[in-house]
């Protein structure tokens, strides 16, 4: 998906992890704390922040864009 900050932002279901590619090309991957989450689904909210479902988490997480750097 699309975020706010220009970037593209996408969810590695296996790798339990978020990650982000920049308009430049620069992949960075943030680790989920919980190590079984098999996050899917993504999308940019109105808030500017991007959200995603855990899964096997059972939850909803967040990134926020302005300090995920």
């Amino acid at each position: 998906t699309a975020g706010a900050d220009n970037d593209l932002w996408f969810t590695a279901n296996n790798g339990n992890r978020v990650g982000r590619i920049s308009t430049e090309g620069a992949v960075t991957e943030f680790e989920l704390p919980n190590s079984a989450s098999h996050p899917r689904g993504i999308t940019a909210g109105p808030d500017g922040n991007i959200w995603f479902a855990e899964y096997y988490g059972k939850r909803i997480g967040r990134i926020n864009t302005e300090t995920s750097s």
